[in-house]
């Protein structure tokens, strides 16, 4: 439920940095499971961000909590159509 396939990883992929792509696709597995964003993007659980990063490649989850100090993220990620 929380897979990335290849079309994710290429959307998630044109985020700068590990820490938007890991926000963005936190936001995208969480609006497909609940049905809307999180007000709180990182408001999922460990295992949810583990498993989330080792997809992407990212060797130190904890760099996300960065994602939420981008004053645009939520307006970026709110662009895209949901699935």
């Amino acid at each position: 439920m929380f897979f990335l396939d290849d079309e994710d990883r290429a959307l998630v992929g044109r985020r700068r940095g590990e820490h938007m792509r890991l926000g963005f696709a936190l936001q995208l597995v969480t609006v497909r499971w609940l049905g809307t964003f999180l007000e709180d993007p990182l408001d999922v659980p460990g295992v949810v961000l583990e498993f989330v990063a080792e997809q992407l490649g990212v060797d130190d989850p904890s760099q996300v909590k960065r994602y939420t100090e981008c004053r645009t993220c939520s307006a970026i990620t709110a662009a895209y159509p949901r699935r």
